[in-house]
């Protein structure tokens, strides 16, 4: 079931959400293996498989990740991406005012937690191997949302509801 709630969400974003959500976002750099030079790999926006472990909730369908850079890359410092993470946080408050129907587990940007019960919580990672990876761990370059094993809701009955919210710029 959690499964169909990231495929309902991610076609509504497709469809109807910020024009965005169509266009690359940079990934990651990487050495050019025939002329040694560092460039840049963009990637979907919309991200619903991870790359690690087959047991990983995105893996087994149960969240979905949406590249909107919170702070401004490639440092992800103190700088806000305004125009991102305006679209970002516009995002999370629909998920939040349809979260009954959304059924949702917990969303993470921006170094904050959104439980479903109403509450936010931090996010930060103090101790880090390198700076991707606090910058991953605090969600600094996406919104991620996800689904317990079994939703709390229909898994795609909030389609209508977020669409009609996407379609008028909520």
């Amino acid at each position: 079931m959690a499964r169909l709630a990231v495929e309902t969400l991610m076609s509504a974003l497709w469809d109807v959400g910020p024009s965005i959500i169509r266009t690359p976002v940079f990934d990651h750099y990487k050495k050019d293996k025939k002329t040694g030079k560092t460039i840049s790999v963009t990637a979907k926006r919309l991200q619903a498989l991870g790359r690690g472990d087959p047991t990983d909730i995105h893996n087994t369908g149960r969240a979905l990740d949406i590249h909107l850079y919170a702070r401004t890359a490639p440092q992800f410092g103190a700088s806000y991406d305004f125009t991102e993470c305006g679209y970002g946080f516009g995002l999370i408050g629909n998920f939040i005012d349809l979260s009954a129907d959304m059924g949702w587990e917990l969303i993470i940007y921006d170094q904050h937690v959104y439980h479903s019960d109403g509450t936010r919580t931090g996010q930060t990672k103090p101790s880090y191997k390198d700076e991707m990876a606090r910058v991953n761990f605090e969600h600094l370059t996406h919104v991620h949302i996800q689904w317990a094993d079994t939703p709390k809701a229909d898994s795609a009955s909030f389609n209508g509801a977020l669409r009609a919210l996407l379609i008028a710029g909520a």
